[in-house]
């Protein structure tokens, strides 16, 4: 009998009846890439209550279906999810209900709007889910090799009627297959892990690695904090460099020009960039020789905004870096800025002034202590004022001015009665009164004719009025713009956004002086210069352009650092390891413990290869020297694409904090973590933001992909010898393995679907989920808090479960190989029942 007619005839006698969350799945595989399963649902027996706002929605509660917001209508709907794999390929395979067991029920399916989703963390099914459809499959991401999606079941496919049973036919095509394997298969999580272990996985990676050389030369970097001007020129540099011509020098960039990077990858396994060359101009150096006032000049981007008038900080680092070649190879050229030449014709438009910007942002304080949102001045009720000045010059007086302003209300202070009323003055004059009430954060907008500004000196001043001493608002961020013509500053950079429109737009300059230069920076690695002839220069449009005027006195001078054998050690495919170290360099003697460890001291079917990357040469390699967590992504990403063999392992050595930038001068971070948004609609929500590790090993799905290419986990060390204890424990466990039952132990530990929130069954159902993943080799210990009475806290309103504390430590005592728990909590405390505290730490004591 062939291979092909044998794996045929099992398939086609398999049947199995498998458990998935709480219910009974009757599973066969009729045909080859086939399968066709049965389910019962159970009647509700309890309800789901959502305060959303003044309104209260009670829905049925399912046996581990969760109701989910529809974009399609706007409505809740409940959804059951069956994990499952999908084809090589991600294909969809093609649904076919086959029977259905309907009765008669009234339900009502909630009005609900997306922001209500987000503010209650509603989740939500993808757009192209019909609402009413019995079963529909959604692919929901791709974790190394293959692709993963859920079958979604409606269990009420109407507002009159409940499906209590139905089959199903899943067909998944022509997806290629080969020996099953029960390893391959007991590793899989889905429905259809019969099936999914026969599939044959293509070989995605590449066959010719992808080459990213530097070239090769002496290497000086320099940081940039803003936008400007800069100069390398004799006093820039050491005492001793090559003697090469400066003519033959190169300057670089990081490649996005000093943004962060961003946070999609394609899934693709594209290369990503790093390093990009920019133009300098050469001042005095026809000689060959940078001597005296000579210098290379150039324009640098700093961290913080765009060039279209978008200041926004950098939520991750306030310095960029820049890089300084001086090359071996003797046929090396520098990029010299071109003079850019005017574009004949008539011309069809005059452009004769921009907007000119004033933006005020100053970060100071986190109020979620979590997350990416940070906030600036504090005003205090009743009454509080903030005043800031700025500097107006050949101004357009017919020209509006307008002006924006953004305000948090204090996260901990403010109620839901406080009345905030912000008034914006420009020169003493009242531009604008706002009111608002509550926690919402809002802005406050306003124009004027240009006329109510000064020519010189000018100020804005901020008044806050609350009706409660205890109220507090915060300045996110003040933005002021005026029309202002294309004339010399004396009082810094002329940064324009101008519209060239449709044919040939002449631009049109006042008061030039001869000390005075015009860029055109559009594409900031390439500016040319503009030199107005008779104040006048032509260039053809559509478009936008980004002006550039400068004098002497605004070139800043740069003082540059060596980088000692500067060359790629991670961004090169002849590497090969299975398992990952992250670290800083201070804990490079304990990094090369864990290496030694993993490749020589346990025992060895567990050994592996290991490499060590600092995270300096990720953030060179990946980010052009800026301290971006997304760093550690893109190499991750490069390494899983590229390397001999994807890595499977990353350990990250080293503690994390919200607190990127230090601005509260106590930062831990050593190896970041990533932080997401802190609000929702724009509003502050402490249930909005997260810290994950995961994002890093987020590889291979493309944008919206949320399944680990990677096993990801770190050591949260803040010096090297609380570092050399956990890796005395991990050294301890893995080379002296003590035996017992233990090994076998897992403590679950879940949240009561009562508080804060009444209906929140889903914790339960998250731990049982996982329960059903374990081996069934494993005890499990299930500690969940619906079924320990309560006990009222005499110092709170709040209650307490004192027993299912104790038996969570006891259980801890007695021994498990892992303890994991769900629910809500802070970083300090589990559940509001606080069955877990940071105070707990030393009670700890696993026998």
């Amino acid at each position: 009998m062939s291979v092909l007619k044998s794996m045929r005839f099992t398939i086609l006698v398999l049947m199995s009846c498998v458990s998935v969350f709480g219910y009974q799945l009757q599973k066969n595989l009729p045909a080859p890439n086939q399968l066709q399963f049965s389910i019962q649902i159970p009647e509700s027996r309890s309800n789901v209550t959502y305060t959303v706002g003044n309104r209260t929605i009670v829905v049925p509660s399912l046996q581990d279906a969760e109701w989910v917001y529809f974009p399609a209508d706007n409505r809740l709907r409940p959804v059951i999810s069956l994990p499952i794999v999908l084809p090589p390929d991600g294909a969809l395979p093609n649904v076919t209900v086959q029977s259905q067991i309907l009765e008669d029920f009234v339900v009502s399916f909630p009005e609900f709007s997306e922001s209500e989703a987000e503010n209650q963390m509603v989740s939500r099914v993808p757009t192209n889910v019909q609402p009413g459809a019995a079963v529909q499959v959604v692919r929901s991401g791709r974790a190394g090799d293959r692709w993963f999606g859920n079958v979604l079941i409606q269990p009420f496919s109407s507002e009159n009627t409940r499906v209590t049973g139905l089959t199903v036919l899943l067909d998944f095509g022509g997806a290629p297959t080969s020996h099953s394997n029960p390893v391959r298969q007991a590793a899989i999580p889905g429905i259809n892990a019969e099936l999914a272990s026969n599939w044959v996985i293509p070989h995605v990676r590449q066959l010719k690695k992808p080459t990213d050389i530097l070239p090769s030369g002496t290497w000086y970097k320099f940081p940039i904090s803003e936008h400007g001007i800069y100069s390398i020129n004799r006093s820039s540099l050491p005492s001793e460099i090559p003697s090469v011509s400066p003519s033959k020098w190169r300057i670089f960039a990081p490649y996005y020009m000093g943004k962060a990077l961003p946070q999609i990858l394609n899934g693709d396994g594209a290369v990503p960039p790093n390093l990009i060359e920019i133009g300098y101009q050469a001042m005095g150096l026809s000689d060959g020789v940078l001597a005296g006032d000579d210098n290379l000049r150039f324009f640098a981007r700093g961290p913080n905004g765009d060039l279209d008038g978008d200041m926004v900080l950098n939520p991750f680092f306030t310095e960029v870096y820049y890089w300084l070649l001086i090359p071996d190879d003797p046929a090396a050229q520098g990029k010299p800025i071109q003079l850019a030449s005017s574009d004949g014709g008539t011309p069809s438009d005059t452009i004769d002034s921009y907007q000119e910007i004033f933006y005020h942002e100053v970060d100071k304080t986190n109020p979620l202590l979590s997350g990416l949102t940070w906030i600036g001045e504090p005003f205090y009720g009743p009454s509080d004022q903030l005043s800031m000045n700025f500097e107006v010059s050949d101004q357009v007086s017919s020209g509006d001015l307008m002006i924006s302003a953004r305000f948090f209300p204090g996260f901990e202070s403010t109620l839901n009665t406080d009345a905030h009323q912000v008034s914006l003055l420009i020169n003493q004059t009242t531009l604008r009164q706002f009111y608002s009430a509550g926690t919402a954060a809002f802005n406050v907008t306003g124009s004027a004719n240009g006329g109510l500004l000064n020519s010189g000196s000018n100020q804005i001043r901020i008044n806050y009025q609350a009706n409660r001493s205890q109220s507090v608002i915060h300045l996110d961020s003040l933005r002021l713009s005026y029309k202002r013509y294309l004339a010399p500053k004396s009082n810094g950079l002329l940064l324009g956004h101008l519209n060239l429109t449709d044919g040939i737009n002449d631009l049109t300059f006042f008061n030039l002086t001869s000390d005075y230069h015009f860029w055109n920076i559009t594409d900031a690695s390439t500016p040319s210069e503009i030199i107005p002839q008779g104040g006048h220069f032509q260039i053809a449009g559509p478009g936008k352009m980004h002006i550039l005027g400068f004098d002497e006195s605004d070139v800043m001078t740069v003082n540059v650092t060596p980088v000692s054998e500067f060359s790629y050690r991670l961004r090169i495919p002849e590497n090969d390891a299975k398992y990952i170290i992250i670290t800083p360099q201070v804990f490079s003697q304990e990094a090369e413990r864990m290496k030694d460890l993993h490749e020589n001291r346990v025992l060895m079917e567990n050994r592996m290869s290991v490499k060590i990357a600092y995270l300096d040469d990720i953030y060179n390699e990946f980010a052009g020297g800026a301290s971006d967590p997304t760093a550690i992504r893109n190499f991750l990403s490069y390494a899983y694409w590229n390397w001999q063999t994807p890595p499977e392992y990353v350990l990250l050595m080293g503690d994390a904090d919200y607190d990127f930038r230090n601005i509260t001068r106590q930062s831990k971070i050593l190896v970041p973590v990533w932080e997401t948004d802190g609000t929702t609609n724009g509003n502050l929500s402490d249930i909005a933001t997260r810290s994950t590790d995961d994002y890093f090993v987020y590889l291979a799905g493309g944008a919206g992909d949320r399944a680990p290419d990677m096993a990801i986990g770190r050591l949260p060390a803040r010096d090297p010898s609380s570092l050399t204890t956990i890796i005395d424990k991990i050294d301890d466990y893995l080379t002296n393995p003590v035996p017992g039952i233990w090994r076998n132990t897992a403590i679950l530990v879940g949240d009561d679907p009562l508080r804060p929130n009444v209906g929140e069954t889903m914790h339960i159902s998250q731990c049982e989920d996982l329960d059903n993943r374990l081996p069934n080799s494993f005890i499990t210990h299930k500690i969940y808090l619906t079924e320990y009475p309560d006990v009222q806290d005499p110092t709170s309103a709040y209650v307490r479960k004192p027993d299912a504390r104790e038996d969570l430590l006891q259980k801890i005592y007695d021994g498990a190989v892992i303890v994991t728990y769900m629910g809500h909590g802070s970083p300090t405390v589990w559940a509001q029942e606080r069955v877990f505290t940071q105070s707990d730490l030393p009670r700890l004591n696993t026998s």
